[in-house]
């Protein structure tokens, strides 16, 4: 029986979030490993349904997600599903841009049934972790689609078709997370204008993507608060406040133009200190930003999640919410990742000033403690190795 798999990774926003949903802003953008994989298969009339789901229909070829089972039908490039809860718009969307592509190729889309499975969701819960999981949902499916009725599709073309399905759902994103479930890897990302994606079929990558490599005496520590945040919603807030206070937000945004700057100078130059100092100065021009605008992006959760990454001990002392005291340099930085509000926040931490692995050890069993007593999960990830996506038939 034909089966087509493919995967996309999550991402994590290592620095520049808000700033970089301005056209022509850059921002530090990972993907992880962690994945949305897409599996199709041929669609069989009268075939057996799996009583263990939540069914809304039938009949027809189905889709398995989150929990649920529906069936869906094409009309004219158009998806429809009955009762279909709008937490799969995403995925019907992006069914509906694929077919589209396909019939302007020329061909024809044989019916098939849909499987997601998803590690960007929290296995007991099914909440978000915070990775980018409509992107990367978003780009499994296309990908999936275009396998299966055998059209070859390069990198640079799957972000353009991918990017303006998500931004017919969400206009106001940056497209840094589509961007990483398409490329994968580690990179610096710019924010491509909603002219220009419209204009161009396929934009050269040199133009929105510079790779970056993190050193190797960086340790990365992913911490969730336990619950999701709407990133619609902030964002919603965050475009009231840059409408009303066009001078505030400018300066704001000079800083935190500079600032992205100097950090991906400093991951070029493998500079550990500079890099550090970086992410503590995005820390604090969110905080700015949250009190200015009053977003509510750092919650009460996340918070504690920074504090307790910028003081991590080192050598009996601690560096207390990112400061340095005495000679002690700065051995740690941390700062919420993506929206806020939830979600999830990243600690990075300098390897060479322990002076075992032992001790290194210590350091993070004491910040694993710190925000398991204020709630907030560990979470194993790491850069994503793969090209962000994978097939198999």
């Amino acid at each position: 029986m034909k089966c087509i798999k493919t995967k996309a990774p999550g991402k994590l926003m290592i620095a520049g979030e808000y700033a970089v949903t301005e056209p022509g802003e850059w921002a530090l953008v990972m993907a992880v490993d962690r994945y949305i994989e897409v599996t199709l298969s041929e669609y069989r009339p009268g075939q057996a349904k799996n009583e263990n789901l939540k069914e809304y229909m039938e009949t027809g070829p189905y889709i398995e997600a989150l929990g649920l089972k529906i069936s869906w039908k094409c009309d004219k490039d158009k998806i429809t599903s009955q009762k279909a809860p709008s937490v799969l718009d995403h995925l019907l969307k992006a069914m509906e841009t694929a077919m589209k592509y396909v019939r302007k190729r020329g061909k024809e889309v044989d019916l098939f049934n849909l499987r997601v499975e998803s590690q960007l969701h929290d296995p007991k819960t099914g909440k978000k972790l915070g990775f980018g999981s409509s992107a990367a949902l978003i780009v499994a499916v296309i990908k999936g689609i275009l396998a299966w009725t055998e059209l070859d599709i390069s990198q640079d073309e799957l972000f353009v078709l991918a990017l303006r399905c998500h931004s017919d759902l969400q206009a106001s994103g940056s497209g840094g997370d589509v961007a990483g479930a398409v490329y994968g890897g580690f990179f610096a990302y710019r924010n491509v204008s909603r002219e220009i994606l419209l204009e161009n079929q396929i934009l050269k990558k040199e133009s929105y993507i510079q790779p970056m490599v993190m050193p190797e005496e960086m340790e990365m520590v992913v911490g969730w608060t336990g619950y999701s945040a709407s990133t619609k919603d902030f964002l919603s807030k965050y475009r009231e406040f840059t409408n009303n206070c066009s001078k505030s937000y400018g300066l704001w945004l000079k800083k935190n133009r500079e600032n992205i700057s100097g950090l991906i100078r400093a991951f070029k130059d493998q500079n550990a200190d500079g890099i550090l100092e970086g992410i503590y100065r995005n820390h604090l021009l969110l905080l700015e930003l949250d009190t200015k605008a009053d977003l509510g992006i750092l919650s009460q959760e996340l918070v504690m999640l920074v504090d307790a990454a910028n003081g991590i001990p080192y050598e009996g002392r601690l560096s207390i919410k990112g400061q340095n005291i005495g000679d002690i340099p700065r051995i740690s930085s941390g700062k919420l990742s993506g929206a806020g509000g939830g979600d999830c926040g990243i600690c990075f931490i300098k390897r060479r000033v322990f002076k075992s692995d032992q001790d290194l050890k210590t350091a993070l069993d004491w910040l694993e403690l710190q925000w398991q007593v204020n709630g907030i999960v560990k979470t194993e990830t790491c850069i994503d190795g793969t090209r962000g996506l994978e097939k198999s038939s």
